[in-house]
């Protein structure tokens, strides 16, 4: 429970709004703060571009498809926040096309507008051409009035959040609207310092394009060696059949759906390249715990869920004490990969991501499968293997249960992994480190945009 003391006159500077939020969030110091400032505000819409410049979108009706041939990748509120977007849905073409002012491009800002209100992402080159949803409220900066590095910094941080926020309304499901955020006070600094902050914003934008080109490239060599490329041309059956022998163990019939049986196949082909992964990895998944966290963050470790560390920026105001996190193992250590062991199929199950610098901070959720491999290099490998969409896709099929699957850990260790020659291992594993230093080192600009822009409040 939150309580705190409001004035009058706070209420009356709001237009008599009783509701707690533009109270309690710290909206109203921040407006304050920033009004006090001795440079130059102008409002938000002065700054944005003509054209869509503050935008949500239509009403239309999501009708999905398959390929990219005949869709386009489709952003939701939850997804826009997720550093790999390869499984996002794909819209249907002719749907998209009658609501031109949802296709992103870069330099965008990107904020949550229905439900949980404000989340923010900054459009990447990657992204350009996705269609973002009616619930994210679009905003283009005019590059001739804004840095848009320098905008995106200034309302995702503690001044400009908590102001975009304080113009939500709805009872059930809160909304957010381009006319509840037009007229926020936006500083004007001098050119160079706008550009000193866009600088390092964009940097960070500019560091996760290229991990993402990287990853890419890694998945396509591996696919190609493999053998996926041409396993996913086969026409694909919707009956199969199998032993009866081998309903011993499984009886759930997705495990035994043509393109697991397929894909299996191919891995196991060739018994020189083929191993089981707890011969080359270390994997296990911790102890079911009791969540009991610390008020002072000096005894804890900042804990987050299986859902946040595939976020952009993880973060956490929650700190699990020490000796729950050392007695369970839930440190994250740098050169794991966690993979999401629980959920729905379909969703992020059986998902991985890499440690990096940056995750290795955090403690997480049981619900993560851990893996390390036995080398350095190894992880880099097994990380780029084990995120191609076919393993993600066999890992899943290995979930039992009812309500919510899970994956046991035995079968993780069991699973069949392509191993070839270690030239072929180190030439991945090294692309893929890079990939991880330019995501470490984006998170290291985007946290100095924010201590450029608070020297620039507070120096003001």
């Amino acid at each position: 429970m939150k309580i705190k003391k409001v004035f009058s006159h706070w209420i009356k500077e709001e237009n008599y709004r009783l509701d707690c939020p533009p109270f309690v969030a710290g909206a109203i110091e921040a407006k304050q703060r920033i009004k006090e400032l001795r440079v130059k505000k102008i409002p938000l819409g002065n700054l944005v571009s003509k054209s869509f410049g503050l935008y949500k979108g239509k009403m239309i009706k999501r009708t999905f498809v398959e390929s990219t041939e005949n869709g386009v990748p489709f952003l939701t509120t939850s997804g826009m926040l997720r550093f790999d977007l390869r499984a996002i849905p794909n819209l249907a073409k002719q749907i998209a096309v009658t609501d031109k002012g949802c296709f992103l491009r870069e330099g965008t800002i990107l904020i949550s507008a229905a439900g949980t209100i404000g989340n923010m992402t900054f459009v990447r080159k990657d992204m350009e051409g996705i269609f973002a949803c009616g619930d994210i409220l679009k905003v283009i900066p005019d590059i001739e009035k804004v840095e848009p590095g320098y905008l995106y910094t200034y309302l995702s941080s503690k001044y400009g959040l908590p102001q975009v926020t304080q113009g939500t309304y709805g009872s059930i499901v809160q909304h957010l609207d381009p006319k509840q955020i037009i007229d926020l006070s936006i500083p004007v600094f001098s050119k160079e310092e706008e550009r000193s902050v866009a600088q390092y914003m964009d940097s960070a934008a500019i560091g996760r394009s290229k991990a993402q080109t990287i990853l890419a490239e890694c998945r396509a060599i591996l696919s190609k060696e493999i053998g996926f490329n041409s396993s996913n041309k086969e026409e694909r059956r919707l009956v199969t059949t199998t032993s009866s022998k081998n309903l011993v163990k499984r009886l759930d019939s997705h495990y035994y759906s043509d393109s697991c049986i397929r894909l299996r196949e191919v891995i196991t082909s060739n018994q020189d390249k083929c191993r089981k992964l707890k011969d080359v990895a270390t994997v296990f998944i911790p102890n079911i715990f009791k969540r009991q966290y610390s008020i002072e963050a000096k005894f804890g470790v900042p804990y987050i869920t299986g859902a946040d560390v595939f976020k952009i920026s993880p973060s956490s105001d929650r700190y699990l004490m020490h000796s729950v996190v050392e007695k369970n193992r839930l440190k994250l250590e740098k050169g794991m990969i966690l993979i999401q062991e629980a959920g729905q199929l379909g969703g992020l199950i059986g998902r991985s991501v890499f440690v990096g610098e940056y995750l290795a901070n955090f403690s997480c959720s049981n619900n993560m499968i851990r893996v390390v491999g036995n080398e350095d290099s190894d992880s880099y490998y097994l990380y780029s293997l084990l995120s191609l969409p076919e393993f993600e896709n066999l890992i899943a099929a290995e979930a039992a249960g009812s309500s919510i699957p899970h994956i046991e850990e035995n079968r993780v260790k069991n699973l069949d992994i392509f191993w070839p020659e270690k030239n072929v291992r180190e030439t991945i594993a090294k692309k893929v480190k890079e990939a991880i230093e330019l995501i470490d080192g984006a998170h290291r600009n985007e946290n100095k945009a924010y201590e450029y822009l608070d020297n620039l409040v507070v120096g003001s």
